[in-house]
């Protein structure tokens, strides 16, 4: 019994001093991290290491590797856009030259497309299509950008889709006899009129188009 006595009481000092000894090294690492942070305002790399057993070297290098995948990522998936589009403004591209029956500038209206992509913030996809849609209406090449650039430019101001604006612009023409010099003015009248009253440009076309064949009927009456 005394043995045991004895035995036990020594565990239990081992424990207290093995206890101690730890609390001893967690209170000196953390003088150190208040003395580093007093003398630079920051938390003391070499004070954090001690504590944290080398778990802000993995955090690094897991945050490197993060960082690295995502660039990574970002790259491949780019280039698969960029795969994308060069694949389909080809295939558009293609089908201008056939509705054209091979007169197509098609360098010139690549250059084209893609300007008016960085200017107007859409895609060249969707500029070419454009094309491709006055090119099957049988304009000539100068025509198919000219009206192409108003286009583009009333989907934007007047917040209308591609058809939309397609089928303004084609009503506008057909009705009052103009030509495709004669579309970007409607458009700067259209924007005018926005500002100053309480309507759309979009509104303004859609009800401009609806009434322009009985306008025209009026002023050719009068």
């Amino acid at each position: 019994m005394p043995n045991e006595a004895g035995n036990t009481g020594a565990w239990k000092l081992g424990i207290v001093v093995s206890g101690l000894e730890v609390l001893h090294k967690v209170q000196s690492a953390l003088q150190r991290i208040n003395r580093d942070f007093d003398n630079t305002g920051k938390v003391g790399t070499r004070a954090m290491r001690e504590v944290a057993g080398g778990t802000e070297l993995v955090m690094y290098r897991m945050s490197r590797w993060a960082l690295a995948g995502s660039v990574i990522y970002a790259f491949v998936s780019s280039l698969r856009k960029a795969n994308e589009e060069f694949i389909e403004m080809e295939h558009i591209m293609a089908q201008i030259q056939k509705v054209m029956f091979g007169r197509a500038p098609l360098a010139q209206f690549e250059r084209e497309a893609y300007k008016l992509a960085r200017t107007f913030g859409v895609s060249a996809r969707e500029v070419a299509r454009a094309m491709f849609t006055w090119a099957q209406q049988g304009y000539e090449a100068q025509e198919v950008m000219k009206l192409t650039r108003t286009q583009v430019l009333l989907m934007m101001s007047a917040n209308m889709s591609a058809s939309e604006s397609v089928d303004f612009l084609t009503s506008y023409m057909r009705v009052f006899k103009k030509t495709s010099e004669d579309t970007i003015f409607v458009v700067d009248k259209l924007m005018k009129v926005q500002a100053r009253f309480a309507i759309t440009a979009r509104e303004l076309a859609e009800g401009a188009q609806r009434l322009a064949p009985v306008v025209r009927g009026i002023w050719e009456g009068s």
